[in-house]
């Protein structure tokens, strides 16, 4: 199996999916925002104040951070992993450079 992996372009990626990532975990707090301001206004109705802190903490909130820890352990360990690949890549170059210099054979050098 052959990985041609363009690490510039995969950072990117990964890089622009943090970003949204970001516009989604701010756009999920603007609804937990919202649902407490809801249940704020709505306090004088007892059930329906319930009702909507119950959507949000037993629905709104466990989900969003459910979703928002997911997508960061995806984007670091995918970041992690091009950065070890990189790494590899340099190593092994690095160690490639240097063989024909010191040829590792017995009675040789």
């Amino acid at each position: 199996m052959h990985y041609s992996i363009v690490h510039s372009g995969a950072s990117k990626t990964v890089k622009a999916t943090q970003e949204n990532a970001q516009d989604l975990d701010d756009a999920l707090k603007d609804v937990k925002s919202a649902l407490d301001d809801l249940g704020n206004v709505l306090k004088h109705s007892n059930a329906v104040a319930g009702a909507v802190t119950a959507v949000k903490e037993g629905a709104v909130t466990p989900a969003a951070d459910t979703v928002m820890s997911k997508v960061r352990t995806a984007t670091g360990s995918t970041s992690d992993a091009l950065d070890s690949y990189a790494q590899g890549d340099q190593t092994m170059s690095s160690n490639a450079g240097s063989a024909p210099g010191s040829p590792d054979m017995p009675g040789v050098g």
